[in-house]
């Protein structure tokens, strides 16, 4: 093994010790004696401290990590090395605790940057930090990131295990975008493609960039057996939104609930079907039964409405509608047929931010037939 700088110098220093000694060799014996303690004892006190000051840094860990540590820093193969890092991190935090094992990362990751598997190393410290600082733990899977190669291990990955701290702590969008498309685009086979791009499209839509946003949705329709937890009817949704999108007219909407419901009672009462057809939404418009499942494909007919609004005697309806929620509200009609009198037309607030012309515009959505629940 070679003779490091550090233990070449005090080899120079303890040579010159003995030298001095060696010149001295003619005083009287008290002297002689008394000069002999004082050199031993600032010989042992020189390479009892020189020894322990090896690296100074790792003080700290205590004399029992001494020898190791030597080893651990003298080692050049850096395979080699990450076995020895292994073993030592782990009785780091067994017997010393996580604050000691944060502390030797960190002045580790100062002194060798060089390690190419430094991000394993970080992802320690990221966790360490997740549920206590989020400001340093993403700091930490920012440099595994930007910095060092993915250390891969059995099936875990420093890079995918970084990305994942990351969403579960960052809130702004343009970064989560990237977050998210950094995984699809070099961990698919790790993670549930379609509601990855589902999440992907939120991110989008909260970051304002709406072609993308139905781009991401378009993605994520190709992934039918995907499950959204709290929204089970989230595919039926995604193809109502791409199919309003897709239609470039949009002209069936008005500007307020009030508007359209005068528009749609005028047409009743005068029997206007034209004028009705003119307000009836052109995408996902559905005429069912309160216990139909709007994803029956018989919930969506492409039915004459001015067959049966000329074929009834008169058509009746309430004074007001009535308002579900803030997005949502019915009109009660009556008078269609004998076995099915009454109607009720439902209006639906609608959602396009892509457009903020129509966004909040107001539409008439579908029909319910028979009597509320």
């Amino acid at each position: 093994m070679k003779t490091s700088g550090r233990s070449g110098t005090k080899e120079m220093i303890v040579g010159a010790l003995l030298r001095l000694f060696s010149s001295n060799a003619r005083m009287r014996t008290g002297s002689r004696r008394f000069f002999t303690a004082i050199l031993l004892t600032g010989l042992i006190l020189f390479t009892s401290c020189a020894g322990s000051n090896s690296y100074p840094r790792y003080e700290f860990l205590g004399p029992e990590y001494r020898s190791y540590l030597a080893r651990l820093m003298e080692e050049k193969d850096f395979a080699s090395r990450f076995v020895m890092m292994e073993r030592l991190t782990a009785e780091i935090a067994r017997e010393r605790g996580s604050d000691d094992l944060r502390s030797f990362i960190h002045q580790y990751s100062m002194d060798q940057g060089d390690d190419p598997y430094m991000a394993y190393y970080l992802q320690i410290l990221g966790d360490h930090y997740a549920g206590q600082k989020p400001g340093l733990s993403q700091y930490y899977y920012n440099r595994i990131l930007s910095e060092y190669p993915d250390v891969r291990r059995g099936t875990s990955s420093t890079h995918f295990a970084a990305l994942q701290g990351l969403l579960r702590q960052e809130t702004d969008p343009p970064k989560r975008i990237e977050y998210y498309r950094q995984l699809i685009r070099e961990f698919p086979e790790k993670i549930d493609l379609g509601l990855t791009w589902y999440r992907l499209a939120g991110e989008y839509r909260n970051d304002g960039r709406f072609s993308e946003y139905f781009a991401a949705l378009e993605e994520f329709s190709r992934y039918p057996d995907t499950r959204v937890p709290g929204a089970p009817d989230i595919h039926e949704a995604v193809q109502e939104q791409l199919s309003f999108h897709r239609n470039n007219s949009k002209d069936w909407t008005s500007p307020s609930l009030d508007t359209l419901v005068d528009n749609i009672k005028i047409s009743l009462y005068y029997k206007q079907d034209w004028r009705l057809e003119r307000h009836r939404a052109k995408e996902n418009f559905f005429a069912m039964s309160w216990l139909q499942d709007p994803s029956d494909f018989n919930s969506r007919p492409n039915f004459n409405i001015g067959t049966f609004l000329n074929a009834a005697r008169s058509i009746s309806f309430s004074a007001d509608f009535t308002i579900l929620n803030e997005k949502e509200a019915y009109l009660k009609t009556w008078g269609w047929s004998y076995r099915i009198p009454e109607w009720y037309f439902y209006f639906r607030k609608v959602d396009y931010p892509a457009d903020p012309e129509i966004h909040g515009n107001w539409e008439w959505a579908g029909i319910y037939f028979g009597d509320t629940l």
